[in-house]
């Protein structure tokens, strides 16, 4: 089989672990380092005495599948329609909030978290990924291209082969550099010079098997931020006793200028936890690393595309 012949489809699911039948041309995706492990799961050693040593063989158990996936960074074009890639935000333990014509914001949620199917094609071999949840993070590098990575858990199911579908590309759009006239970032109301931010909504799922069902759960959250940027002087931002002092501040990044093309990345309430210093292009850099600390529940992060 061709790994260049692989065709990946997702689509939101109404009942948990319920496959919507996602189609090739309604809910094809346009990813790369696509990664899947297809048959993760455990054994139990048997353990008996038969008279002489040797391995006795395990009962295995808990299948689950891994999917991780990047995906461009890219708008609507529209205010207020979502982008292709909305459903996988909504399966990462996140809100949709749709105003007409003007934004689709993302908001973490810790109750009722959505779930995707998956439907992945190699080369005619498919396999069908129900009750996938996982998490989301996005790494600006400066002159580069914009990127979503997501990763998960779903549910297991054998594969089967399947004529490969074909998919309709047309909702992903292409993406804009993060550069300068572009891109914009503060952090603690500093902007700088900056090279790379990544912003992680942090959300920890867990695959659980038990008697009578099987799920993947959100366990838990702990969205981060990094921002790497040249070391300023301590006239213009003095970060060394913001970090001693734990004192909370704003990181806001925005990508494109345009309405209907750009995204907003905030964390409201970021604590600055670690500060490291390193060379780049015989320029001075610094690294801080941000808790994303919610001041209510589920104020963690939004992410607004307007």
């Amino acid at each position: 089989m061709k790994t260049k012949r692989q065709v990946l489809l997702g689509k939101i699911e109404a009942t948990y672990g319920v496959d919507p039948v996602p189609t090739g041309a309604a809910d094809a995706m346009l990813v790369g380092n696509l990664k899947i492990s297809p048959l993760e799961m455990g054994g139990e050693e048997r353990g008996g005495l038969r008279g002489f040593i040797g391995a006795t063989g395990k009962v295995m158990s808990g299948e689950h599948v891994k999917l991780s996936f990047d995906v461009e960074m890219f708008t609507s074009g529209v205010a207020g329609t979502a982008p292709a890639y909305g459903p996988v935000l909504r399966a990462c333990a996140n809100s949709e909030t749709i105003v007409a014509l003007a934004s689709a914001t993302y908001a973490s949620v810790d109750a009722a978290e959505q779930s995707m199917t998956f439907y992945f094609n190699r080369d005619g071999k498919r396999r069908i990924i129900t009750g996938w949840r996982g998490s989301a993070k996005a790494k600006l590098p400066a002159k580069g291209v914009p990127m979503w990575s997501f990763e998960g858990i779903g549910l297991y199911a054998p594969p089967a082969d399947t004529a490969m579908p074909v998919p309709t590309l047309t909702a992903w759009r292409m993406p804009l550099p993060a550069e300068a006239g572009i891109t914009t970032a503060t952090v603690h109301a500093f902007a700088g010079l900056i090279s790379e931010v990544e912003f992680n909504t942090g959300a920890e799922v867990a695959y659980r098997n038990l008697i009578n069902g099987e799920s993947v759960q959100v366990t838990g959250r702990k969205s981060t931020a990094s921002i790497t940027l040249e070391e300023p002087m301590m006239a213009q931002k003095d970060f060394e006793t913001i970090v001693r002092a734990g004192t909370l501040g704003a990181l806001v990044v925005t990508h494109g200028t345009v309405a209907g093309n750009r995204v907003v990345l905030t964390g409201a309430t970021a604590q600055i936890v670690g500060y490291q210093e390193s060379d780049q292009d015989g320029i001075a850099m610094i690294k801080l690393d941000l808790e994303l600390i919610p001041a209510t529940a589920n104020t963690d992060y939004s992410i607004v595309y307007n």
